[in-house]
Order: structure tokens, then C-alpha cells, then sequence
């Protein structure tokens, strides 16, 4: 897949609301990371940047050689802490591909549609959507990346994304993964 684009899973967050940090939950006896990791290298991603605190013991999980880790010191101001994090650890990228890791079940097809629509409208935001319902991922491009340094970080993804006046690409897919957000131990029983 195009290396034009760093790919980054938001994994820094404590999971306050589920008793545990996100990174650790599992599906199916896999870590949700590493469902991901795997749907993201069948998708022809093989390079990932995950975004975790300093507490977090990565021993664990199946695809360390893939993923390239770095540590959010501010994890408590928010997930755009993270995705500024993330990208400032890859630069030159013409997007930037972000995959929270309470989303385990995207399917590797929804990865690879969206870097395609991507490439092919390469100043727009991308965002899966299920059913005109929008979820994640998303991948937004150079010159929104380049304004979340200059934004307050209480703005949040979506109000940078609204006040950067880009054009919304909305991709329809047929997965209802990117729609599926893990917050509480109801939601992990339902998975």
C-alpha cells in the first residue's frame, strides 16, 4: 500500500469508563490491537505507529514487529493529545490514516477503500461511514495535521475538522465495524 500515508492506532486512553486501558481489551481471545494490526497488514498496511501512555506493557501483543510505538505524555488531554502524538512521529506523510483501538471489528477491505479514495482526493477528509452513518477510521490530510499544533486541544478532532473548511469525503462501506465503539463492558459483551 502507499507509504505516502502514516497510519496511526490511538491506544493511549485510560478506559476509565471500562476498569482497564483499551489497549488490553480482547475479542475472541485476541487483543483488540492486534485484530487491527491484522486487518490493516491484510489491507497492505505494514507499517503502523500506535499512540500509548507510559504505563502501557507492549510485551504482550502479536504484531511488535509491525508496529512502531510512542508514548503520549499527556494522555489526559484527550484522544487529539494522541493523533498529534502520532503524526508528528511520522513526517513528510501526505495524510494520515487514524484507527482508535476501541473500533476492532474494520474490516480490511474498509481500510483499503479509504486509503483508495484518499490517494485519488488527496486535500479532502475521508471518513468511513455505515448506512450514512459516520464512524471511524479517518484520514485526514497534511494541512489539517499541520493545524492541530496551532489548535487548543479542548477543539477536538471534530472541531478542527470543522473549522478547517476542507472538503468531507463521507466512504460508504458495507462494514458495520467502523460504527462499532467499545466503552463499556455492555459493549465488549456485545461484541
Amino acid at each position: 500500500m502507499d507509504d505516502s500515508i502514516g497510519t496511526v492506532i490511538l491506544a493511549a486512553g485510560k478506559g476509565s469508563r471500562i476498569g482497564t486501558p483499551k489497549i488490553y481489551l480482547k475479542t475472541g481471545g485476541s487483543y483488540f490491537i492486534d485484530i487491527i494490526c491484522e486487518n490493516l497488514f491484510h489491507a497492505g498496511i505494514e507499517k503502523i505507529t500506535s499512540v500509548i501512555s507510559s504505563n502501557i506493557d507492549t510485551s504482550c501483543f502479536h504484531y511488535n514487529d509491525i508496529i512502531s510505538w510512542v508514548v503520549n505524555l499527556t494522555p489526559d488531554l484527550g484522544m487529539i493529545s494522541s493523533i498529534y502524538t502520532g503524526i508528528n512521529s511520522l513526517p513528510g506523510k501526505i495524510g494520515y490514516l487514524i484507527v482508535p483501538v476501541d473500533h476492532p471489528k474494520i474490516l480490511s477491505e474498509t481500510f483499503r477503500n479509504l486509503v483508495q479514495t484518499f490517494l485519488a482526493n488527496s486535500e479532502s477528509i475521508v471518513i468511513a461511514a455505515y448506512k450514512n452513518t459516520p464512524g471511524h477510521p479517518i484520514i485526514i490530510p497534511k494541512s489539517i495535521s499541520d493545524n492541530i499544533e496551532k489548535k487548543d486541544y479542548k477543539d477536538g478532532l471534530r472541531g478542527i475538522i470543522h473549522s478547517s473548511g476542507s472538503h468531507i469525503i463521507y466512504c460508504e462501506t458495507n462494514d458495520p465495524g467502523v460504527i462499532i465503539n467499545i466503552n463499556s463492558k455492555e459493549d465488549l459483551s456485545n461484541l
